[in-house]
């Protein structure tokens, strides 16, 4: 609530959903229950700045009374808490506060990193719908509607300094799924420092209204929904780990240098570092090989369960296992690990449990590694509603044996908390046995393995270039005769829609055949050719000459080159087939056809935008699928096909390319 009062008065504590907090009761739709917190309120005031709000790390120039405290839990209160505060004027919104923490501002997630994963360490997260007119109780876990015009305004901001960077970074997406994210746009200013005594810091943002998607600024008197969430690291810059419960039953939690136990020469990154050590020494770790495609099989891709021995030997993996958030998974099947998040802190004597992100528990054999049980049930799939139903993003658990009398206990659920008797586990046993496997097998399993690998490389982002074929007879006829010996690249798996695509070339030119499921096939308003990819269905073929090494800044964002553009197919309403090439850079001096594309939060020039017109394709279009095969002329690519390419149709690579093709649609 905008106004200068501040908050009086005995309000019963709320466990807040991450830190839920509203100026009027905060369900705004949360993408995260990644940590409950607690607070004092169920409401905040925004108060005008009191004047001139220099953004240097120091509040001494606001209003703080309207600022709120919040804390992990009781236990940990007087070491970890923020006060929290919001602020206004007529050109920008203020957020600021004091965070007390034993390693303060140590995230790192720098700039250049996955910015889906900021929040993971010392940070804090804001959600919030700018508009006062739109309220909402919808929530990607519980569900309701909220139409698009209103999630305009649901704007997720992460607030955190970078250690590696050494500069405070800013992060906003918008809509329930997290659209048109904005790395540190230049009109927001902020600024951290830390505590003289080293046990915490001060931060402050002053963001534009324009970012908020406003017009004009709230007036006195409005009521907005927000929520906070707040991320305590540890050294690392990564989550502080629980260890245990103290003498009065609170929860201790682990600031301790991290010590290296084992590696694995085969690489990939370790999601939220996440690892745990048994009582003999065991080290037990998942590993992500990279983002999987939608329909990619998770078996050889990279993701993995690692065992170590005390020595640091690996013992075991287990590779039927989709890792993080997995949002590009398959439903559980049994084996299958989906969404396979951390691994829990406590094991039983045969047993690790690594908890699933979709609300269920899977667990392995700590001796072989071999798949035991998967405890609750895919929140994706048709599930029943009982006692093994968790309904939360899924991030916790705990297994223990009762001393006495030898039972296995667990414990999850997250808010909605349970505690599970396993029974059985106590003296299941490993079968052992035999497989004989003929040489013709031995050989498939050879080409299954090395297959494997490329989907790892590709997964990983290490294939870096296409292997195509060279097509005989090629043309945009509805003749796909010659394209029976090109492998299809997946582009998306999803419900109803899909979309594959070929590649292949001649002498003269590059062709791609798309296949496509959609339920309106293909049409584009095409009141403009430069906007093809706002009015509807195409087609998208991205590709760049010039594969050198290039500057990265942001969010993996990579300057543009000449040689850099991307040619947008589609089909009028008059089933006319049109086409458009957009170059960012060229080399010439005078840029006639230059073009400026913006929205509220982006903007971009780019030096040439053309129809082509003349590129030879076809399209056949049924009731709820299409298929379009289009031939891109090696001089309008800057390319030619290198020497010694053979025509027998020998898989050979093109130098210097890199080639995406995706369907595009306005949201």
């Amino acid at each position: 609530m905008l106004g200068k009062r501040r908050m009086t008065g005995n309000m019963a504590k709320k466990r807040a959903c991450a830190l839920g907090l509203a100026m009027a009761m905060a369900t705004v739709a949360s993408a995260y229950v990644a940590i409950v917190n607690r607070t004092d309120y169920q409401e905040m005031h925004i108060v005008p700045a009191p004047g001139k709000v220099v953004i240097d790390g120091d509040l001494k120039d606001w209003d703080l009374s309207g600022a709120i405290t919040l804390y992990l839990d009781e236990a940990s209160r007087s070491v970890m808490n923020i006060q929290g505060a919001y602020m206004y004027d007529g050109e920008a919104f203020y957020v600021g506060g004091h965070v007390k923490d034993p390693t303060p501002m140590v995230n790192a997630h720098d700039f250049a990193s996955d910015m889906s994963l900021v929040w993971d360490a010392d940070a804090v997260q804001l959600r919030l719908i700018s508009n006062p007119a739109v309220k909402s109780k919808s929530s990607l876990q519980t569900g309701g509607h909220m139409s698009p015009e209103d999630q305009r305004y649901v704007c997720h901001f992460d607030l955190w300094y970078s250690t590696r960077d050494q500069k405070p970074g800013f992060l906003i997406r918008y809509t329930l799924h997290f659209r048109d994210a904005n790395l540190n746009p230049p009109e927001v200013q902020a600024a951290y420092k830390k505590d003289t005594d080293g046990k915490g810091y001060t931060f402050e943002y002053r963001v534009p209204w324009k970012l908020l998607r406003l017009d004009k600024p709230w007036k006195d008197g409005d009521t907005v929904q927000t929520q906070w969430q707040v991320h305590w690291g540890d050294p690392r810059g990564e989550r502080v780990k629980f260890t245990g419960f103290n003498k009065r039953g609170g929860p201790t939690w682990a600031f301790d240098k991290i010590e290296t136990v084992a590696t694995d020469p085969d690489g990939g990154a370790l999601p939220n570092s996440e690892f745990t050590v048994d009582d003999e020494g065991r080290a037990f770790t998942l590993v992500s090989g990279g983002s999987l495609q939608r329909g990619q099989r998770p078996q050889g891709c990279g993701h993995r369960v690692v065992g170590f021995d005390a020595k640091g030997r690996k013992m075991w993996e287990y590779h039927n296992a989709h890792c993080a958030f997995a949002w590009t998974s398959d439903a559980y099947t049994p084996g299958y690990m989906v969404g396979a998040f951390r691994m829990m802190c406590t094991t039983t004597k045969r047993l690790i449990g690594i908890p699933g992100y979709y609300g269920q528990y899977f667990l392995l054999d700590k001796e072989t590694g071999l798949f035991v049980a998967a405890l609750g049930q895919d929140q994706r799939s048709p599930y029943t509603m009982d006692h093994t139903m968790v309904l939360t993003e899924n991030f916790n658990g705990t297994m223990w044996t009762h001393p006495k009398t030898g039972k296995t206990y667990f414990a999850g659920g997250d808010a909605d908390c349970r505690i599970w008797e396993l029974k059985g586990f106590e003296d299941y046993r490993v079968r052992e046995g035999r497989v004989k496997v003929s040489a013709a097998q031995f050989a498939q399993a050879q080409k299954n393995a090395d297959q494997a690998k490329l989907a790892e490389r590709a997964a990983m982002g290490l294939l870096r270039e296409f292997r195509l074929k060279k097509l005989a007879n090629s043309a945009a006829n509805g003749d796909y005769s010659e394209w029976t010996v090109v492998q299809p690249q997946t582009i998306v798996m999803s419900d109803k829609r899909s979309a594959l695509a070929q590649l292949g070339y001649d002498d003269a030119h590059l062709w791609v055949r798309f296949q496509v499921a959609d339920e309106s096939p293909l049409r584009n308003q095409a009141s403009d050719y430069r906007h093809l990819f706002k009015t509807g269905d195409a087609l998208d073929i991205q590709f760049c000459t010039d594969t050198a090494t290039r500057p990265v800044h942001g969010q993996n964002q990579q300057e543009m080159r000449v040689g850099d553009a991307r040619i947008l197919v589609t089909r009028a309403h008059d089933d006319k087939m049109i086409d458009s090439i957009i170059r960012y850079r060229t080399a010439t001096k005078d840029k006639p056809k230059q073009h400026e594309y913006s929205s509220a939060v982006w903007k971009e020039t780019v030096d040439e935008v053309s129809e082509l017109n003349g590129l030879p394709m076809h399209c056949k279009a049924e009731k709820d699928s299409y298929v379009v095969e289009v031939g891109v002329p090696w001089s309008v690519i800057g390319l030619k096909p290198i020497a010694g390419l053979k025509s027998t149709g020998e898989s050979q690579a093109l130098s210097r390319m890199r080639i995406c093709s995706v369907p595009t649609r306005e949201p």
